[in-house]
This record gives C-alpha cells, structure tokens and sequence, in this order.
C-alpha cells in the first residue's frame, strides 16, 4: 500500500472531533510502481446517499481535489480512481507498471462544517 502524508489540519489522520469545525483535509501520497490503492481518512461523517434536501449543502461532498506533485518521479502518466466513503477515500491506481510510480496532493473538502 502506498504511504499518505496528512498536511492539514495535522501531521496525522483527523479525529472526528476535529473535523466537526473543519471542512478540509490534505495529504500526499506516494505511490510506487507496485502500489495500488491508498486510503485517507478525512473523519468528515458525509452520508454516502446524501441529497440537497436531507443534508442541505454536503450533498455531494467531500469534494476530491487531486494533483500531481511537482516532485511526482513517474514516468507514465498515472489514472486513479476515486471511492467516496462516509470517512475515508481510497485512491485506486490502475497501472503497476514500471514509471508508473507518483506523488499526488490530495485536498478532501465539504462545503460547510457540520456543527
């Protein structure tokens, strides 16, 4: 499995407790050419079949925000996929191959605290 580094809101995975006044978290991760999957966790407790009318403006949420770091070393262009969870998200990258190795910083976002 890949290595995540939390950036904010701390060095380590936020609590739930945390996150009740937060609606953001960003981590890197480190994906060597064997890795396949990462899981973060962001502890915002978003419903997974929210709507509009049932969580007003977390529907839809979190918001993944992915880019390739500047010191990302790969040399194949990398396809990950996104799985939502009520707590986590998991990173999926489709290709094993060698140069498929990368950085990627990962901002997960709701669009307002749940207070």
């Amino acid at each position: 499995m890949s290595t995540v580094a939390y950036l904010s809101p701390s060095a380590v995975a936020p609590t739930a407790a945390q996150m009740l006044t937060l609606s953001r978290v960003v981590a890197t991760v480190n994906f060597s050419d064997a890795d396949t999957t990462a899981l973060i966790t962001h502890n915002m407790n978003i419903p997974l079949a929210s709507t509009p009318t049932q969580h007003g403006q977390n529907s839809g949420s979190p918001m993944v925000i992915m880019m390739l770091a500047a010191s990302s070393a790969g040399t194949v262009s990398p396809v990950i996929a996104v799985t939502r969870g009520t707590n986590t998200i998991t990173l999926t990258k489709a290709a094993t191959i060698t140069g498929s190795n990368c950085t990627v910083e990962v901002s997960i976002e709701r669009y307002e605290p749940i207070l």
